[in-house]
């Protein structure tokens, strides 16, 4: 399913260094520069530096709630990337930078798999090269989620499993065994799971390479280490990820252990956790149609290698081929990558985001056919894409020269001149340099590839900047956040708050420093209240006969939404646009 002709070198021994220090540079630009963005970055950074303030690792809180739907690993390092580097780059800054160095190791555990896999180094760059231009991939590792730590922490076992069975190095099975056990402390054992689709058909290949006659099989007295190596590595991801398991069971809370095991763990695989959303039982079709849009320009490339992987099933004789089939690294890339989507299948919980693990396994795959990519069609391919940064950066730079003829619904930093556009024409003329330079790489799959991934990689660090900008103009929250919060009684203790999702009071939290208490929300901790139950509850603190409570934040979707008595001071605004966040207090609330 591979080309071994070997790639031919460029000119200049010091372009694949620019090439992997720009790689990198994606994983950094558009980080430190924007506001908290929903989905889950809210939620993810409050709970992380309340986690950094009150020092309890164990059991996540948010709004003084239990909140566990992931184990808390990346919590851990997004509450330190926050407290450490805030200084230079402000909270939500430094703690963003955890997905900068969670992609850069991703990046760096799948250029040793490519080489270990596909043999040679130029298959390392490449890779990178591939994996940091997936848009997906650079999309995800943009934002605060579990995810991108359980990529880095199954593409570095799977590539310690590689070492170990590639390589006939037992003990770095112990290291795949810590890594394993990261990937189920980012997010339960769908970590250990997704490792499976890889580890298996390395484990049958390094066996049948151990009975094929032209390699010779380890002596008896070799196979103790192996035993032993097996059984520390299963040891060692046991143990530490039962660390944590084992502190919840422990603290006699029923309330922490349903959330984690019953809701997100049986519930979102069963389907009976429908209302934590994204319920898509029986679609087979679910994560194969993501496919164009997790590999993006190199997904002709995927179906090249698809391609020569069909034509090599169709024509394998019933003797004598299979073994050399299950040996090549086609099949461990086929089982690892359609496996795992296979396996995530299964569970009635979907979301795209959920394929950033195997991101890597088809990273390898459109980077193993890049060697056969020199017919004309890719040629022609990598040439669609070499303008676009001109044209992008020139519709940039030309926003804000129309801005007085353009609809004043645009975002502000699209149509008035910023830092942000200066930065625009540099990277421009750093493109043309680029192309430039990389124009004396002597093979034509070569040249296709490395023109295909500056094109690309150049159009996101476009994107990085002035359009990331007009996005946080509209998703920011800060402001809204803070309008309600001044809309307040001073006494927050007298607010309780009714159909606050996570996202309100995670911002609530973060943003303003208050915790008011859930209306919808029983102090034991079980199911949240249906309407009617809280309604008279609603009815006596607008009234003024509650002896606790003198006013209610609510979410509502339209006025009649929630009906209020005519005593209620009603003051709206918004909160991430649609959705209105309600003020409704008595008219003495704000003198109390």
């Amino acid at each position: 399913m591979t080309d071994t002709a070997p790639l031919p070198k460029t000119r200049h021994r010091p372009g694949a260094l620019l090439l992997l220090f720009l790689a990198a540079s994606l994983c950094f630009a558009g980080i430190v520069d924007h506001d908290l963005w929903n989905p889950d970055e809210p939620r993810v950074c409050c709970i992380a530096m309340n986690m950094q303030q009150t020092r309890e690792w164990a059991v996540p809180r948010l709004a003084g709630e239990i909140f566990i739907e992931k184990p808390p690993l990346y919590l851990w390092l997004c509450g330190m990337c926050g407290r450490w580097f805030s200084p230079l780059f402000g909270v939500v800054g430094g703690a963003r930078l955890s997905t900068s160095f969670c992609a850069v190791g991703t990046l760096a555990a799948t250029a040793w798999l490519a080489f270990l896999v596909l043999g040679r180094r130029r298959d390392a760059l490449f890779a990178v090269l591939v994996l940091s231009t997936m848009p997906q991939f650079l999309l995800d590792m943009h934002r605060m989620r579990t995810d991108v730590l359980l990529a880095f922490c199954t593409t570095a076992s799977v590539a310690c499993l590689a070492h170990a069975y590639l390589r006939q190095r037992p003990w770095f099975l112990l290291p795949a065994g810590i890594a394993a056990a990261g990937a189920f402390l980012s997010k339960g054992p769908i970590g250990w799971i997704l490792i499976l689709p890889a580890a298996i058909p390395l484990a049958l290949q390094a066996w049948l390479r151990g009975r094929t006659p032209s390699v010779r099989p380890p002596s008896p007295g070799r196979r103790i280490p192996w035993i032993s190596a097996h059984a520390g590595a299963v040891l060692l991801s046991i143990g530490l990820a039962g660390l944590w398991v084992w502190t919840i069971f422990r603290r006699d809370d029923p309330a922490a252990w349903n959330a984690w095991l019953w809701d997100n763990q049986i519930g979102r695989t069963t389907g009976s956790a429908t209302a934590l959303g994204h319920h898509y039982p029986w679609s087979l079709h679910y994560y194969l149609v993501h496919l164009p849009a997790v590999l993006g320009p190199w997904f002709p490339h995927f179906l090249l290698w698809l391609a020569g992987g069909i034509r090599v099933l169709r024509s394998a004789p019933l003797r004598g081929r299979w073994r050399a089939l299950l040996l090549s690294p086609a099949f461990f890339l086929a089982v690892w990558g359609f496996g795992g989507i296979l396996l995530l299948t299964v569970p009635s919980t979907k979301r795209g985001i959920y394929l950033l693990p195997l991101h890597p396994a088809f990273a390898l795959m459109a980077t193993a056919a890049i060697p056969r990519a020199a017919h004309v069609l890719f040629g022609w391919w990598s040439r669609v894409f070499a303008p676009a940064p001109y044209l992008l950066a020139a519709g940039l730079l030309l926003l804000p020269a129309l801005g007085p003829l353009l609809p004043a619904s645009l975002p502000a930093p699209l149509v008035h001149w910023s830092p942000c556009h200066a930065a625009t024409l540099v990277i421009a003329l750093l493109y043309a340099v680029c192309t430039r330079f990389f124009g004396t790489v002597r093979s034509p799959a070569g040249r296709s590839a490395v023109s295909l991934f500056l094109a690309n990689a150049f159009i996101w660090l476009l994107v990085f900047g002035v359009p990331f900008q007009a996005r946080d103009a509209r998703k920011s929250m800060r402001e809204a956040t803070l309008r309600i919060a001044a809309a307040l009684p001073p006494d927050t203790s007298r607010v309780a708050s009714y159909r606050l999702d996570e996202t309100g009071r995670a911002v609530l939290e973060f943003y303003a420093g208050i915790v008011l208490e859930p209306l919808d929300t029983p102090l034991d901790g079980k199911n949240r209240q249906i309407p009617e139950l809280a309604a008279p509850v609603i009815a006596d603190i607008l009234s003024g006969n509650h002896p606790r409570f003198s006013g209610i934040l609510a979410r509502v979707q339209d006025a009649s939404d929630i009906v209020w008595p005519r005593s209620a001071e009603v003051a709206t605004v918004m909160l991430e646009g649609a959705p209105h966040c309600v003020l409704a207090a008595r008219p003495d609330a704000a003198a109390r």
